[in-house]
């Protein structure tokens, strides 16, 4: 059964001023393959709600064609924001590179060796996907709630949502933290949750065994998996 995200994520995008944008990828995960390489089909930079109920059936079609997710950064990005623009001069400097090596191929002098070309787009959807500019007090973060976290001798903790009211119960009267929503994941559960006293929430809960880092402070996660997935 496909896994689409987009109306609780929808209600969470928020634009108030120039250059706001949401980053999302489809991509072919390297899990979900059975290797470790992940294959991005394409970005999309979202810069308004009109735009991404436009978007949408790309989105979603790619999602089917391909076999592949299709991923979104729930924090705000600017395009006006400083790193970023630091980023977009590096463009510049790029574009500057493929004239370069254009001409060496040319002509033929390619015995420097051949510089990689990354495309504007690619320079530019890295930067978005590098920076966070989300207010503090919007800025969302993601508990990846896993399967293995499951322990049936352990109260609170006898399934998948039990795990989530455990957690949502304590960083809301614990923690100084908020809940937004839960996402289904592929196997488990995203908690998206403002920011909280995570210290507070380590020290009570403690790491998972095999888990290492299940508090995401930069979300990404799941818009849309398609069922062959």
């Amino acid at each position: 059964m496909a896994i689409d995200n987009s109306g609780a994520i929808r209600a969470l995008m928020h634009f108030e001023i120039s250059g706001d944008v949401y980053y999302i990828q489809v991509m072919q995960r390297g899990k979900d393959k059975g290797n470790d390489r992940d294959h991005v089909i394409k970005d999309f930079h979202i810069h308004s709600l009109d735009q991404f109920d436009k978007e949408w059936p790309s989105i979603v079609e790619m999602c089917e064609k391909y076999n592949a997710r299709a991923m979104i950064r729930l924090n705000q990005r600017n395009t006006m924001d400083a790193n970023i623009r630091t980023e977009i001069e590096c463009l510049i400097a790029q574009l500057e590179i493929n004239r370069a090596l254009r001409k060496m191929i040319r002509t033929g002098n390619t015995s420097a060796g051949i510089p990689k070309i990354l495309s504007a787009h690619r320079l530019y959807s890295s930067a978005l996907g590098k920076t966070c500019t989300e207010d503090a007090s919007t800025k969302k973060w993601i508990i990846d709630i896993d399967p293995e976290m499951v322990n049936a001798e352990h109260a609170g903790f006898e399934s998948l949502d039990a795990i989530v009211n455990t957690f949502s119960d304590f960083i809301e009267k614990e923690c100084a933290g908020r809940i937004y929503c839960t996402l289904p994941s592929k196997h488990g559960k995203h908690l998206v949750t403002s920011t909280f006293r995570k210290d507070t929430f380590m020290n009570h809960f403690g790491r998972p065994e095999k888990q290492h880092d299940y508090i995401m402070d930069d979300a990404n996660t799941n818009l849309y998996i398609p069922d062959c997935l």
